[in-house]
């Protein structure tokens, strides 16, 4: 058999599967029609059996189960980033460990197909193939330079998808303090994680010298976007409007048109109002990553408020690094108050408002919100 196949839109990626599927469709009138196929060629159980570890393709349909979450991540992408650009998305099983975005089809890997995880990494997996019908086919990059854009999207999108469906903070608390060991050392054998390069440097971060492209590309860049949310957060209202209406920005803008790092930057400094270079010089164009003593000390004044001395020394980088970093005070009553401060000194202390309450504990860098270490002296 011959086929033709005709696009109606240019398209830089197409692909196609080629098998005996199950399939299981799932129709919503105000989202695109989700298509699942399992493959009938892959021998689950015998797969369970040879990767005791993995575990077996249990009696719960888990061609169901892959679609719901894609459902589910697609609802969530659309209510973030607007409407999907395509009628029906089709999800497909294939027998390799890694996942694939084209134009309404993406491709999952046969292990998330296998089993499913607390540890939220197999639903990250598939919404991370869904959020490219946005990032890759709505904003494209410009070249390998900007590659780390539209990944770096895809596997924060991945991320902030687990985080609204995960009940327990403590669970994507963990997967950013596993994002932070990875991209500071790397996954071993030759890996040196954010050390082997920056981001622009896109796939020559995979050579003969380092195979950090993962690492920096994917992990790395996912973070780059982890804190500029939460440098546009407002904790006040504990709201994420300023970063969604950026990301909606760039979807508006760049439809159709490649983007590139310095544009990126632009943009954002149009949405933020402020000289971004500072942020970009240092974790965009830059390899570094800080480790943060903190301490604080504090004392009661005679109007019976409390005074707090904040000790914070900075290693690991360069003089002139600079970071906003967010802070809670923990009262009695589970009552606490957040607080944003500048670290861009090696050694400084910081001295918070007079507080109205005896502080019990102080946390240092919360919700992860910056790329780094935190000892507590």
């Amino acid at each position: 058999m011959i086929t033709k196949w005709k696009l109606d839109y240019p398209s830089e990626i197409y692909s196609f599967n080629i098998g005996i599927f199950d399939k299981s469709v799932k129709s919503n009138e105000d989202l695109p029609t989700v298509t699942t196929f399992i493959s009938k060629n892959i021998p689950h159980k015998d797969m369970a059996i040879l990767l005791g570890t993995v575990g077996e393709l249990s009696s719960a349909n888990m061609a169901e189960q892959v679609g719901i979450d894609i459902c589910n991540s697609l609802q969530y992408f659309t209510y973030l980033f607007g409407p999907c650009p395509f009628n029906e998305i089709r999800a497909t099983e294939i027998p390799w460990s890694f996942g694939h975005g084209s134009p309404g089809q993406i491709y999952l890997s046969w292990l998330t197909f296998q089993f499913g995880d607390m540890a939220g990494s197999q639903a990250q997996f598939r919404a991370h193939e869904v959020s490219h019908q946005w990032w890759g086919h709505v904003v494209t990059n410009g070249s390998y330079r900007d590659y780390w854009i539209i990944e770096g999207l895809a596997e924060y999108s991945g991320f902030i998808y687990f985080q609204a469906i995960s009940q327990d903070p403590r669970v994507w608390e963990s997967i950013l303090t596993d994002w932070r060991r990875y991209i500071g050392s790397g996954s071993g054998g030759g890996s040196m994680g954010t050390k082997a390069g920056p981001v622009i440097m896109g796939r020559r971060l995979s050579s003969s010298k380092s195979n950090d492209y993962q690492a920096v590309c994917y992990t790395k860049a996912a973070y780059v976007f982890h804190m500029l949310r939460y440098l546009m957060h407002d904790y006040n209202r504990e709201s994420d409007d300023k970063f969604v209406g950026f990301l909606r920005d760039l979807l508006d803008k760049y439809r159709d048109t490649p983007i590139t790092t310095e544009k990126l930057r632009q943009l954002l400094e149009e949405n933020t109002q402020t000289d971004m270079s500072w942020f970009f010089n240092q974790w965009v164009y830059g390899i570094d990553m800080p480790t943060y003593d903190f301490s604080y000390t504090y004392s009661q004044l005679p109007d019976g408020k409390y005074q707090v001395v904040c000790q914070v020394k900075q290693h690991d980088v360069p003089d002139g690094f600079m970071m906003v970093v967010p802070l809670k005070v923990i009262f009695e009553n589970g009552q606490f108050a957040q607080l944003k401060t500048w670290v861009d000194q090696p050694e400084q202390d910081i001295t918070l408002p007079a507080l109205p309450l005896e502080p019990k504990q102080i946390e240092f860098n919360t919700c992860g919100a910056v790329l780094c270490e935190v000892n507590y002296k």
